[in-house]
């Protein structure tokens, strides 16, 4: 029998849409939890959904953009990357002191918006495309 080196069940498009849904779906399990076993949970399935979702991003961007640009698109990337770590906790801590709980509703939201976005992204028989 015959391994590929991708989510043959799946695939990798519809396995980052299902990664994204879960985050968001462990994100407002959190926000509902009034219990400290309830909290540990979400945490345990956010961590293992979200350890998908950077290599499957990684490896998206790279199968769709042609080899002359494969370094553009990571760089662009990371630096979407880095905005992100910079803001997030900004706005999370903004969020925060509405209320402490609220952080995690929001990232929720926001990641069923990323969700709601991978359809439009991530249409199939797009051709490669090219940074130049």
């Amino acid at each position: 029998m015959h391994f590929r080196t991708e989510l043959t069940f799946f695939g990798l498009k519809k396995a980052l849409s299902g990664a994204l849904v879960t985050v968001s779906f462990s994100f407002l399990l959190a926000f509902f939890s009034h219990s400290l076993v309830m909290f540990v949970i979400s945490n345990i399935v956010l961590a293992l959904s979200n350890a998908l979702v950077q290599p499957l991003i990684n490896t998206i961007l790279s199968r769709e953009t042609d080899d002359k640009s494969q370094g553009t698109i990571m760089g662009i990337n990371a630096s979407y990357m880095s905005i992100g770590q910079i803001l997030g906790p900004i706005v999370g801590g903004a969020v925060a002191t509405i209320a402490i709980p609220y952080p995690f509703l929001a990232g929720s939201l926001v990641l069923l918006l990323c969700f709601a976005l991978s359809f439009y992204v991530l249409k199939t028989g797009v051709r490669k495309e090219s940074a130049f």
